[in-house]
């Protein structure tokens, strides 16, 4: 039987971004807004084979993990400058904890992959540098959808690639991925086939920035060895998680929106009900396990 899944394609000066400083009765407001929503999200966890799933901030969800323990850190927090997103941007704060937290959680043969809006690709970067090697900057290149007020069109976005060392886990088989991805655009409504790139998404908008899963697979498959662990601190619809099912490694996926948590968990599961060649699990050993 055919590969069901997607048709993925295999190509892939110093600014002070410093924390204003703020008040102590500001600084007690953003703790107390913090512990009102420690107190309403809900942590999930899933556990099948090793797949873990939690709902919740991943800035508290993340100090429950091993130190060293992770191979690959990939992820898409927040943009700044989309509007439709349910998840809440972070601060220059909270992007500093979450860099300081992956420095703590991340193996000495680990890597970063980070997908950056425009508005904080440069904020990223800087932070990141501080505790990580830069290795490179990816693109993925996508057709034009409009063309926005007095401004250039958008057609791409920046991937970071950071490593912990020198001596980062690296997949020599997939030693021929380029530096830009050609992909179609994330499609809303519908879909030509699901058979695509973006084989899983949800027809709605569903308040998230889906990647291609021809892309992601090429990430996990490269930089995660085949027993090694993935965390995605801002899972949105999945895409990773998926990825790790099909490339049999390990995965730990963090949303604090719970809509989106749902669905990725449901788009997660049913992956996992087949196998690579789509034969059902009872029928093979299941592909995590």
């Amino acid at each position: 039987m055919a590969y069901p899944v997607f048709r993925g394609q295999k190509k892939l000066g110093t600014i002070d971004y410093s924390e204003i400083e703020i008040s102590e009765e500001e600084a007690k407001k953003r703790d107390d807004q913090y512990e009102k929503l420690k107190s309403k999200v809900t942590e999930k966890i899933s556990r099948e084979g090793q797949i873990r799933l939690i709902c919740g901030d991943a800035l508290m969800k993340m100090h429950g993990i091993e130190s060293e323990s992770i191979d690959l850190i990939l992820t898409d927090p927040p943009y700044e400058q989309v509007d439709y997103l349910l998840t809440q941007r972070l601060t220059n704060m909270q992007k500093n904890s979450c860099v300081n937290m992956f420095s703590r959680i991340l193996k000495r043969t680990g890597s970063i992959i980070m997908f950056c809006g425009q508005d904080d690709k440069y904020i990223w970067h800087d932070l990141l540098s501080e505790k990580f090697i830069f290795k490179r900057e990816l693109e993925m290149v996508y057709p034009p959808a409009f063309s926005p007020h007095r401004n250039f069109t958008p057609t791409h976005e920046g991937i970071l690639f950071f490593v912990k060392t020198g001596d980062y886990y690296w997949n020599e088989k997939n030693s021929n991925i380029s530096t830009v991805y050609k992909c179609k655009r994330s499609p809303i409504g519908k879909r030509d086939s699901d058979k695509d790139d973006y084989y899983g998404i949800p027809r709605e908008r569903l308040g998230t920035t889906p990647k291609p899963l021809g892309l992601i697979s090429s990430f996990v498959e490269t930089l995660c060895p085949s027993n090694g662990i993935v965390l995605d601190p801002f899972m949105g619809s999945g895409t990773t998680g998926v990825s790790c099912v099909l490339k049999n490694r390990n995965f730990i996926g963090v949303e604090i929106v719970k809509n989106i948590f749902s669905f990725a968990e449901k788009r997660i599961t049913s992956i996992r009900s087949i196998n690579r060649f789509g034969v059902p699990n009872q029928q093979v050993k299941d592909a995590t396990s």
